[in-house]
């Protein structure tokens, strides 16, 4: 699950994130919650909803919105869900982020410093560290 925020310039990173994901080898099943919600829903039902059956989740704190309810609904109530939160470099989190960034299924907030930068450091600083964290949190139930 890809969260964020939707303007022009941060959602031109986020598809560009999801694209990355699901090109081989990687090959997961990005889902970037960028449709209209159901009317029966709210927005928070559905990202909940979404976040259940989520590998894990990869939170753009950038130029926040909607980020902090949305982890704030998330972290507590997945706590065997990896969150990995990035920014943009130059910006800071929210302010009651620590809140929710001092969670042990939350990862190190990662910086970055363009889009290219981003599929760059992909794989090391996002995909691996939050697959590693999901084998913590989600030990075999058969050793």
């Amino acid at each position: 699950l890809i969260l964020g925020r939707f303007t022009a310039e941060r959602k031109a990173i986020l598809d560009a994130m999801r694209r990355l994901l699901a090109t081989p080898p990687r090959q997961y099943i990005p889902v970037l919650f960028d449709f209209e919600k159901p009317g029966n829903r709210d927005l928070i039902e559905m990202i909940v909803q979404l976040a259940s059956v989520s590998r894990f989740v990869i939170a753009d704190l950038s130029d926040p919105k909607s980020i902090p309810a949305e982890l704030q609904a998330i972290v507590p109530q997945f706590p065997s869900l990896p969150v990995v939160p990035i920014i943009e470099a130059g910006q800071r989190e929210y302010a009651v982020a620590q809140h929710i960034l001092r969670r042990q299924s939350v990862r190190p907030v990662v910086a970055y410093r363009d889009e290219a930068h981003l599929m760059m450091i992909l794989d090391p600083e996002i995909l691996m560290p939050a697959e590693k964290l999901r084998g913590e949190l989600n030990p075999p139930a058969f050793a």
